[in-house]
């Protein structure tokens, strides 16, 4: 363990301890968490969404640009939708950077106090 004050990972979530200082359990501080974490979205919530939205972004991707060859034959085994050219590695990589800027796009959503399930809004009433 570090000592106090500094910021450490645990399970890949960044927390900051602060709330130790107060000599007793009693007081103002008695009731705040030790814990304050910087980060609700953990490094494998994270892969998961990214994953996620690669998929569907390259679901979305692939159509485009495609040109279907002008004579297929299905005797021969073409068909009339295949693509005369599919240039795969350029739509991953435009997979790749759609996918990149829709993650931190929905990383700040979540990171924020705007779409909250625990206060505002939307939050559940206390038990």
């Amino acid at each position: 363990m570090r000592e106090e004050g500094r910021i450490r990972a645990i399970c890949g979530i960044w927390t900051v301890p602060y709330g130790r200082s107060a000599p007793n359990d009693s007081g103002p501080l008695a009731r705040v968490p030790k814990t304050l974490h910087l980060f609700t979205m953990t490094w494998f919530t994270g892969v998961v969404v990214y994953l996620l939205v690669w998929w569907t972004v390259l679901f979305c991707i692939l159509p485009i640009g495609t040109r279907p060859v002008s004579d297929s034959n299905p005797a021969d085994g073409g068909w009339r939708g295949t693509p005369a050219a599919t240039h795969l590695l350029r739509k991953a990589i435009a997979t790749t950077i759609v996918a990149g800027i829709g993650w931190l796009g929905i990383f700040a959503l979540v990171e924020s106090d705007w779409l909250s399930f625990r206060s505002g809004t939307f939050a559940l009433p206390a038990p």
